[in-house]
């Protein structure tokens, strides 16, 4: 009887010692802000439509063309502004762990539309 004891402690001391946890990593978020305005003459574009890839959220520009992406996870996001009538322009912002990320989207003049 003796040696089934010795062998249940055996496999049970095992069993447990290769239990492991697995790590759970939380998300770190930062921030971005930026502004969208036009090339050329600096001026601001109000209710253009921001919106990111990785996707996190689409946003419209203030009155004087600012916007922010608060409390989003770190990582290197492109940046898309658009508003009818101009063409739309992209900008790459790395957003850094509880930092704030700032960026301008500059949009040129659409020359081809009526």
């Amino acid at each position: 009887m003796k040696p089934i004891y010795t062998f249940a402690s055996l496999f049970l001391l095992l069993l447990l010692s290769a239990c492991k946890e697995d790590t759970i990593v939380p998300d770190t978020l930062g921030s971005g802000f930026g502004e969208v305005l036009i090339d050329g003459d600096n001026t601001p574009v109000a209710e253009a439509s921001i919106s990111t890839n990785p996707p996190t959220s689409t946003i419209l520009t203030d009155a004087e063309g600012r916007f922010a992406l608060e409390n989003i996870k770190t990582g290197t996001y492109t940046l898309r502004g658009e508003k009818e009538g101009v063409n739309a322009g992209l900008e790459t912002v790395a957003v850094l762990d509880e930092q704030t990320s700032y960026v301008v989207i500059r949009l040129t003049v659409d020359t081809l539309e009526n």
